[in-house]
């Protein structure tokens, strides 16, 4: 799906976030009413990491219907 998107993935791996790694990497949303509700789904199992490669690859990664 993301190579046919014109991306390509430079890395991938699974695994376990801590609480505290997730609550860094959501801090932005941390005084939302969701927060404690997204990083303890967060929390609850692997991930899956990625690293994608493209042009302006995070917007398009965030908003598909809005770079096409």
């Amino acid at each position: 799906m993301y190579e046919q998107a014109g991306f390509k993935i430079n890395n991938m791996r699974m695994l376990q976030l801590t609480q505290a790694q997730a609550e860094s990497f959501y801090a932005i949303h941390s005084e939302r009413p969701f927060f404690n509700d997204l990083v303890s789904f967060m929390i609850s199992g692997p991930v899956v990491a990625l690293e994608l490669e493209g042009d302006n690859a995070v917007l398009k990664h965030r908003y598909p219907d809005h770079c096409r």
